[in-house]
């Protein structure tokens, strides 16, 4: 799968259970298929980004949108944009909150669903991954 390959290359080894996790996330994200099809999209990695517009020709700009200081590619955009710290953040302090947990600051949580490890309630993990996905 190229992008398992290319997260891997964001984020760094990613177990098998874990990409099982972040595939039962794309249908358990939402109950709208329209949200569940737009978390696929991220696993897959198809969004079209300024990196993948600019290669198409459709763009000559492939400078993030945000920050406009590095290429947009999907991991700046989803997660490194700077912009996007202070929201990723707050989203997570809220949530940690909430829920009474003590979720890291991780993209592999925030943006695939992967959260079998840090919460071990089922229920608390579902819940909680669906308020991730409504919040990216």
């Amino acid at each position: 799968m190229k992008a398992a390959t290319q997260w891997e290359a964001d984020l760094g080894p990613i177990g098998g259970e874990q990409w099982e996790e972040a595939l039962q996330a794309v249908n358990t994200c939402s109950l709208n298929v329209s949200q569940k099809i737009s978390q696929l999209y991220i696993l897959l990695r198809v969004h079209c980004t300024p990196v993948k517009l600019s290669k198409m020709g459709k763009t000559p700009n492939l400078m993030c949108g945000k920050c406009r200081a590095v290429p947009g590619d999907l991991i700046h955009l989803l997660w490194r944009c700077p912009k996007l710290y202070r929201y990723w953040t707050e989203v997570l302090a809220t949530l940690n909150r909430v829920f009474q947990t003590n979720v890291p600051l991780d993209p592999l949580g925030c943006l695939l669903g992967v959260l079998e490890g840090a919460i071990l309630e089922e229920v608390t993990r579902m819940a909680f991954a669906r308020a991730l996905f409504q919040a990216s």
